[in-house]
């Protein structure tokens, strides 16, 4: 698909995006640094986030392309990905190249994220050291742009305690995010904003249904130099008042990273950060 218009240019000055896919367990989300070579966009990620779907070259997946500047709107894409690792040698071998070329790129447009990971390298798990890092090709069939919705008044919600005191320091005050929803076959993602008990505001056309499994993402990259990414995904349902039913959690700060269930409903309120 060539990149024609407004949506064009959007898609080929992103530099970082919400990559979902409909996972075992409902959707997953997967905050990358990317770059477009005007038709697809090239991500790398360690391989033991990506979710199964990863090895199936017809599943459908989305991804959300926010705004570079405040008045822009951001873009949503729908496509499929092909995986590039150490775990697929013969497919790494034949596009080296063209890999080669993109991470290139990739790494000229984000000088410093790549510098934090050679600084976080040495104390990072194995999983996430370099070797099993896969490069991603997300071949863009459709796009749209979409406004996100205003932010408005209120409050952030309070994290679960579960949460990490680091992350959720990272994080205080954060009513932006990125929600994924839907099932195989109708991934949707779109720019949301949270409030008290995780009640969501999402754009008129991208309402989730009562019931939908979503996931939701806030992720914060840090000051400019070497970067330790701080963020957290909330996996659970969406109920009748549009609110997020949080199940499990994803937490990471830099190379560290934690999974665990939400014990029961996180109460309103204001709670200030540890």
């Amino acid at each position: 698909m060539p990149s024609t218009g407004a949506s064009g240019d959007l898609l080929e000055r992103a530099d970082r995006c919400f990559l979902g896919a409909a996972g075992p367990d409902g959707p997953a989300v997967l905050p990358v640094a990317s770059w477009s070579d005007g038709q697809a966009l090239w991500m790398s990620a360690p391989t033991a986030s990506l979710p199964a779907t990863a090895s199936d070259p017809e599943a459908e997946w989305v991804a959300y392309v926010p705004p570079r500047q405040a008045h822009e709107p951001g873009l949503l894409v729908h496509g499929r990905i092909r995986v590039y690792s150490l775990d697929d040698p013969l497919r790494l071998a034949l596009h080296a190249p063209t890999i080669s070329a993109a991470m290139a790129a990739l790494a000229a447009h984000h000088a410093g994220a790549v510098l934090g990971a050679v600084g976080e390298a040495a104390r990072a798990p194995h999983r996430w050291q370099p070797r099993n890092r896969a490069v991603i090709r997300l071949v863009v069939h459709a796009r749209r742009e979409v406004d996100p919705p205003d932010v408005g008044p209120g409050v952030a919600p309070p994290l679960p305690p579960v949460v990490p005191a680091a992350v959720r320091r990272g994080l205080a005050g954060r009513r932006r995010l990125v929600l994924v929803f839907g099932d195989p076959g109708d991934l949707h993602a779109t720019p949301a904003v949270w409030g008290p008990g995780f009640v969501l505001r999402t754009p008129p056309t991208l309402r989730p249904d009562r019931g939908n499994g979503a996931v939701a993402a806030v992720d914060v990259e840090g000051p400019p130099g070497p970067r330790r990414p701080v963020g957290l995904a909330l996996h659970g349902e969406v109920d009748a008042g549009g609110r997020l039913v949080p199940e499990r959690m994803t937490s990471w700060c830099g190379p560290d990273m934690v999974s665990a269930a939400v014990a029961g409903p996180v109460a309103g309120g204001v709670v200030l950060p540890d």
